[in-house]
């Protein structure tokens, strides 16, 4: 079975890393660091992991990258207490137990140093867009802080009816705990928003919290997270890009409670009944203005990924890829034998 999940995230705090909690790092066999530029095959050499791990029968828990869902930022086999990971910006990450269970990869010594730097100024260029673009849509995102306040004093909550259905749900669910892993559902991509949802329920039960007003929804699963963790029961928590260390999704040993619309649930909790708006003009207003923010950030990830491109384009051409794949295979053998 695979599982997706992205462990990082571009949210209204900026970028949020969770990377340290795809694995019990005391406990894990061995973790690949994995360095080097862009283009020298990084996605590549975790996707080749991927497709070992799962053919000797491993389940494994694929780690998206937060600007392109297409591209693999990790990947963790949790019963082989294996994982590898991309150890580069804007997640920089090194062994915390260098040499015992972690080891540094750097697919930068099969690159043509010389023809790199022939292309200096153009690289210098491309990165500073990079940059220029993800700045901008932090800015964007930042602006959506002050958004949410506002549209929360918008609303009527009875809020003792949903302390109730909280206390409901966690008597229904069956809370058995699992060990705890931290991350993102969603990412915002030139195409807009994704969601990973579904990826993670497998075989468990789907709680759903639904309502005309997302903020209820998601004020719910995350009241239903902060009980548990109260009670000390270990769970898997997925933050909101948009609300501030928020929880919109958890998952525990055979269920999940999200507020996500992207998934059909198997139990829904319908909350309509215990909210209203008390200006609905406003509130729509608000609304749209964080659907229009969305939209603009996902241009600036579009535009920072045209920039990427060109990155990658330059340090594709210096690497020597035949050397590379040599390198590869005979690490992959040794991890997994």
């Amino acid at each position: 079975m695979i599982s997706k999940y992205f462990s990082a995230g571009n949210t209204i705090n900026g970028f949020v890393n969770y990377f340290n909690d795809a694995i019990d790092i005391s406990s894990a066999k061995q973790i690949l660091y994995i360095k080097g530029g862009s283009g020298v095959g990084k996605s590549t050499l975790i996707r080749r992991a991927l497709n070992k791990g799962t053919s000797i029968g491993y389940d494994a828990v694929e780690i998206h990258c937060s600007s392109d869902a297409n591209s693999l930022d990790g990947i963790v086999f949790d019963s082989a207490k294996i994982a590898l990971f991309d150890a580069t910006m804007p997640h920089i990450s090194d062994p915390m137990y260098p040499r015992i269970n972690g080891k540094i990869v750097d697919l930068g010594i099969f690159l043509d140093e010389d023809k790199l730097k022939q292309h200096k100024n153009e690289i210098i260029s491309s990165v500073m867009e990079k940059k220029s673009h993800y700045a901008k849509m932090y800015a964007l995102l930042a602006t959506l802080k002050d958004v949410n306040k506002t549209a929360m004093s918008l609303l009527d909550i009875d809020k003792k009816s949903l302390v109730k259905i909280r206390d409901n749900i966690l008597s229904e669910m069956n809370v058995e705990s699992i060990p705890n892993r931290n991350g993102f559902l969603t990412a915002i991509d030139d195409s807009g928003i994704i969601d990973y949802t579904e990826h993670i329920k497998g075989d468990k039960i789907c709680y759903q919290v639904v309502s005309s007003i997302d903020d209820v929804n998601v004020m719910l699963v995350d009241m239903v997270s902060q009980r548990l963790d109260s009670d000390i029961i270990n769970h898997q928590k997925y933050y909101s890009l948009t609300k501030s260390n928020t929880v919109e999704t958890l998952a525990l040993k055979h269920g999940i409670l999200t507020s996500s619309s992207h998934i059909k649930g198997d139990i829904i909790y319908n909350i309509d009944n215990i909210v209203s708006i008390k200006n609905t003009r406003a509130y729509d207003v608000l609304t749209n203005y964080t659907k229009d923010i969305i939209k603009l950030s996902s241009e600036e990830i579009k535009e920072a990924k045209k920039a990427h491109s060109n990155i990658e384009y330059y340090y594709r051409n210096a690497m020597d890829f035949d050397s590379l794949e040599k390198y590869t295979s005979q690490l992959l053998e040794e991890l997994f034998n």
